[in-house]
């Protein structure tokens, strides 16, 4: 069933149209360039996807620690904290490389203009 879905999913099909072109050369012939390209994909979607399978068995022993429970959302929350304040930082950067006034700009979050 997976399969079937799978090979009708029209995403998937517009992904290979608009990928492939740019890396054929119309002057070799076209069949070892498909098959090269077309097993490259498949050995990074393998890896990537036996990498997550290994991930997720992973994290079904941690429920039953709680110390590697508490350590994974202490790491999770610390990430998440990074991200907002890369968030609020960066159009700060954004503004000031591209040499605009920030100074009373209303674009600008009241707490971006505070942080400038």
């Amino acid at each position: 069933m997976g399969l079937i879905v799978a090979i009708t999913n029209p995403q998937t099909l517009i992904f290979f149209l608009a990928l492939f072109p740019s890396f054929l050369d119309l002057s070799a012939p076209l069949g070892p360039q498909y098959l090269t390209l077309t097993s490259s994909i498949l050995v990074v979607s393998f890896i990537s996807l036996m990498g997550y399978g290994y991930l997720t068995h992973r994290a079904k022993e941690l429920p039953e620690c709680p110390s590697k429970m508490n350590m994974l959302q202490r790491t999770i929350g610390i990430f998440m904290m990074l991200i907002g304040l890369g968030l609020l930082v960066l159009p700060a950067k954004i503004y000031s490389s591209n040499h605009l006034e920030i100074s009373g700009n209303a674009d600008l979050h009241p707490i971006q203009s505070a942080i400038i």
